[in-house]
């Protein structure tokens, strides 16, 4: 009886209705004293000493993702990206940036892979591996110095098909859909871009009733 009665607590805990916590889907953490050219160095760093490739780097942005790489039975991707921290008035604090690490993973199948899904595996571990390089002095890069450039362009319709105008260069963020973030399109300037929602079609107009002196006249011949 002890037995049974230790197995029907075990399902009750385990049951649909028991929350037995929420995942940690992202890991965040706020730093002082870097750039966001200098987090992105640092995740770029980490991710190369993991053995992942990069799809995506926008250094100025403190932006960087991986591509798709195979672990046992899964596929791993990663996006590192950084938010400038505010006061309460808006004001943004000089130096404080806010990181966050997005895991996301798909399982083979017999068919092939799964739809992807986020995932809080190893998060935590590039979030660590990416706040070391960017506190020990030793290990931090070094950050981006401006140095004036000739400019290439004033507008965009100066740049070649594919690039576009910016800081007087011309510059691309993307070569195709998978550079960009979820719900963004890679348009034909090289620019990840949130797609404008698709116009409602217009209603028909309605038939014209007749005119009700014309509906019940009939021409008569004297």
């Amino acid at each position: 009886m002890r037995r049974v009665a230790a197995l029907i607590l075990v399902a009750a805990l385990l049951g649909p209705g028991c929350d037995l916590g929420v995942q940690q889907r992202t890991a965040t953490r706020t730093l002082s004293g870097i750039s966001s050219s200098q987090v992105a160095a640092a995740a770029q760093g980490v991710f190369v000493d993991k053995g992942f490739d990069l799809a995506a780097v926008r250094t100025s942005a403190g932006f960087v993702k991986t591509t798709w790489r195979e672990s046992p039975r899964r596929q791993l991707m990663f996006t590192v990206s950084t938010d400038q921290v505010t006061d309460e008035e808006g004001n943004e604090l000089k130096g404080v940036k806010t990181i966050t690490v997005v895991g996301l993973a798909r399982d083979r199948q017999v068919g092939g892979w799964s739809e992807e899904y986020q995932t809080d595996y190893r998060i935590n571990e590039v979030l660590d591996e990416v706040a070391d390089r960017l506190t020990d002095p030793e290990l931090r890069p070094a950050p981006a110095r401006r140095t004036a450039t000739k400019a290439e362009c004033k507008v965009t319709a100066e740049c070649k098909t594919g690039k576009h105008c910016a800081g007087k260069k011309c510059v691309h963020e993307c070569r195709d859909d998978e550079d960009c973030l979820e719900g963004e399109r890679c348009d034909d300037r090289g620019r990840c871009l949130v797609p404008p929602p698709e116009p409602e079609p217009c209603p028909e107009p309605p038939e014209p009733e007749p005119d009700e002196a014309d509906a019940g006249s009939e021409e008569v011949t004297p």
